[in-house]
């Protein structure tokens, strides 16, 4: 979800944080350092975001008053524990009307969702949930597994150079072993590991 919100902040500097839990403050930590000019802070505890928005600098909104918050926000991170939506479409209109021209990116990480999928079909406001989230996540993972065949490609040519620089001619393993799949390299490696 961070690489997420930090994709969509190019230009963007005050973010704003509905729910002060783990999630919340796990967002805070990230993008407060990486991006944000400001931050807000709404929780149903106020002293709990009084408290997580002063260590970061930033400043506390009353939930009940959060719609005032969403008119500074240029993103805005909804991760509460509240059983049903805290802003829908027409919450969320409402406020485009006071920013005229300005987006409005809304990341809902809650289970179940703080915001009405509705609002997508608003102009300028761009909704990312949990199913967007595990897509990126997908996605990460789908080139990191791509790039372990390459990793142990590099691994066995380094180890293989490595292993011929040690080993006098006499001591090497037979070429077909050795070379190839790599994996004579990897048997050894191992091998002096354990």
């Amino acid at each position: 979800m961070i690489p997420l919100a930090r994709s969509s902040v190019t230009g963007m500097k005050s973010i704003a944080v509905l729910g002060a839990g783990k999630m919340g403050e796990a967002c805070i930590r990230h993008l407060a350092g990486k991006a944000a000019r400001s931050v807000l802070v709404s929780n149903r505890s106020h002293e709990r975001a009084i408290h997580l928005a002063k260590e970061f600098g930033g400043r506390a909104v009353r939930f009940e008053e959060c719609h005032q918050g969403l008119m500074e926000a240029d993103i805005v991170v909804s991760s509460t524990g509240c059983p049903q939506t805290i802003l829908d479409a027409k919450d969320v209109a409402a406020v485009m009307q006071v920013r005229p021209g300005r987006p409005l990116f809304l990341i809902d990480i809650a289970v179940p969702r703080d915001i009405d999928p509705d609002v997508h079909k608003l102009p300028n406001v761009y909704l990312y949930n949990v199913d967007h989230v595990e897509q990126v996540v997908r996605d990460n993972l789908k080139c990191r597994q791509q790039e372990v065949g390459r990793c142990k490609e590099i691994i066995a040519k380094r180890a293989t150079a490595f292993l011929g620089k040690i080993n006098p001619p006499s001591e090497r393993a037979p070429a077909a072993v050795g070379e190839g799949s790599g994996s004579w390299v990897f048997s050894h490696a191992a091998a002096c590991a354990a």
